[in-house]
């Protein structure tokens, strides 16, 4: 998954700690220049090919193992990426289970 705030922008490394179909929370590497409410376009590959999602900043924290934790909400999903999105979340969940 690569996480950006432009183009020209992408974040530095990070870790999906978490994600459903209303958001998800990443670990990054290094501090982040991100702000609360700011926008940003994640890019995910699913089964089928690719998911942009537009995000919102909801939290930012500094975890005690030095990492910057971003919880991010998906916003204006349409009909189509909501359902390959939440195809993907069950994926997930059901590789978790066995």
């Amino acid at each position: 998954m690569s996480i950006s705030v432009s183009p020209e922008q992408p974040l530095c490394d990070s870790v999906t700690i978490n994600v459903s179909t209303s958001g998800m929370l990443i670990a990054f590497e290094e501090p982040v220049a991100l702000a609360q409410d700011q926008r940003a376009v994640a890019t995910m590959t699913v089964s089928d090919g690719r998911v942009h999602a537009l995000l919102r900043v909801r939290r930012i924290a500094r975890g005690d193992d030095f990492r910057t934790y971003v919880a991010f909400s998906f916003e204006d999903l349409r009909d189509e990426e909501r359902h390959r999105l939440t195809e993907f979340v069950e994926s997930i969940a059901i590789d978790e289970q066995e």
